[in-house]
């Protein structure tokens, strides 16, 4: 299982490098994209997939999206960075159950902002036994130690 922890987050790092030129705001209308193509889930390869869940429009009006990787294996889910919100915490579960049975066993935090874990607790609430994975960095920034 640690072995599809590390290839999840070398992945992730790796696909949003490669995107980065291509998009380099979350901006879905930079993107040509509107509210109604999310939440959207992507197969990038066997067992490998993005979900894109929006947050609530910016005060300018700017409405942005937050990915998410999903790495099923046949010991559970991995799903590294999670959404901003309960709610869209809720859906990206819901999608991962129309993908698999198998329960998500980790939550890896690549970035500890608060658009990735605002509705890390959706995770706890719908796995228990949820792992949660961050460097020592992101658990100060998260904890408040």
């Amino acid at each position: 299982m640690k072995v599809y922890i590390l290839i999840a987050i070398a992945f992730l790092f790796s696909f949003d490098h490669a995107l980065a030129d291509d998009f380099p705001f979350a901006d879905i209308t930079s993107r040509g994209l509107l509210e109604t193509d999310f939440p959207r889930l992507q197969k990038l390869d066997t067992g490998i997939y993005t979900y894109e869940g929006l947050h609530a429009p910016l005060p300018d009006g700017t409405t942005i999206n937050t990915v998410s990787l999903i790495v099923v294996t046949e010991n559970g889910v991995i799903v590294v960075d999670g959404q901003g919100d309960i709610w869209q915490t809720k859906l990206l579960i819901e999608n991962i159950r129309k993908l698999t049975q198998q329960p998500i066993e980790y939550v890896v935090t690549a970035s500890d902002h608060g658009d990735h874990v605002g509705g890390n607790d959706a995770f706890r609430a719908a796995y228990p036994d949820v792992t949660f994975i961050s460097s020592s960095v992101s658990q100060k920034k998260l904890y408040n130690t």
